[in-house]
This record gives structure tokens, sequence and C-alpha cells, in this order.
């Protein structure tokens, strides 16, 4: 099943029909806007903003700084995580 949607959204990135790309992204961005919501999620904001990154250089950037702040974010947590862990097992010793 993640091969398929995977290979789905490679599709979508690369296909010529610029129309298909931008429609999908709108309504994942949307969709990612109402979150909230049992059937939808938040994690359609981002996939949405990538699709739309590929055709337009507002979406591009703002994609581009998320990816960045997310990167910054997750090596931040994964370090204090790191060194929390470290030092519960320097303890226990």
């Amino acid at each position: 099943m993640k091969s398929y949607i995977l290979d789905y959204f490679h599709h979508l990135k690369t296909t010529e029909k610029v129309w298909l790309r931008r429609g999908a992204g709108i309504l994942l961005m949307i969709g990612g806007a109402l979150g909230f919501l049992p059937i939808l999620g938040y994690w359609m904001f981002p996939l949405g903003l990538a699709l739309l990154a590929v055709d337009i250089p507002w979406a591009r950037r703002w994609y581009r700084l998320l990816y960045v702040a997310w990167g910054r974010t997750v090596g931040v947590v994964f370090k204090r995580l790191a060194a929390w862990w470290a030092e519960r097992r320097s303890r226990k010793s």
C-alpha cells in the first residue's frame, strides 16, 4: 500500500498535467487546514504544498522554509533525546 501511494505521488509530481497537480495540491491544502475533522488530517497540508511547489514559486519558498525548519527542529529534539537517554543510562549503572 505504501509503495502504491509513493508511486502515485511521484507520478503527480512529474506529470505534464499541471491542472491535475495544482488541483490536487489545493484540495490537499484545504483538507489540511480542516485537519481537526475526523477524516482529514494535518498531514495533508505539507503534501499539498509539495505538489504546488513544483509549479508555483511562492509555494516553493514556503515548502523549502518548512522543510528546513522541520529538519532543524527534529535535529534538536533528537540531540536532546540522545543526551537525556545517555544521562539516564549512566545513572542506572
